[in-house]
């Protein structure tokens, strides 16, 4: 898993004291896409991060990279948003749950703090990826 890194995001606390968000890269989704999404076929990373602005709270990104043929495999087709679901679970407090989206928007967790798995699909086949976070 990688390291956190610090992200440019400053957030006020309770206390009102200024602390940097840290954001996680996590394991991308490998996607597969078959006559859906308005292509013939394609494949590639749906990439993630996540990010810890607020106690109890993180925000996972994804970026679809996924390219495939158009319509009968006749034209190239750019970069294709697809629908992505995260599942996650604290393994401190105990609680789970899930959230989807699409890989071109944010999606916001309240986890409570504690380390939390997640793990990141898309609605088309691939092999899941995710990772494990800190939240505070």
């Amino acid at each position: 898993m990688a390291a956190p890194l610090v992200a440019g995001v400053l957030t006020l606390g309770s206390a009102g004291a200024a602390s940097a968000a840290t954001t996680t890269e996590l394991r991308p989704v490998q996607a597969f896409v078959f006559f859906q999404h308005g292509v013939s076929f394609g494949s590639g990373p749906v990439e993630a991060t996540a990010t810890v602005i607020e106690a109890g709270k993180v925000t996972v990104t994804t970026a679809s990279k996924i390219s495939g043929a158009g319509d009968m495999g006749s034209s190239a087709v750019g970069l294709l948003p697809v629908p992505v679901t995260v599942v996650w679970t604290n393994i401190d407090n105990g609680r789970s749950g899930s959230a989807g989206g699409i890989s071109t928007e944010p999606i916001a967790l309240t986890t409570g703090a504690g380390r939390v798995d997640l793990t990141i699909t898309t609605d088309t086949p691939n092999l899941p990826g995710g990772g494990r976070v800190v939240v505070g």
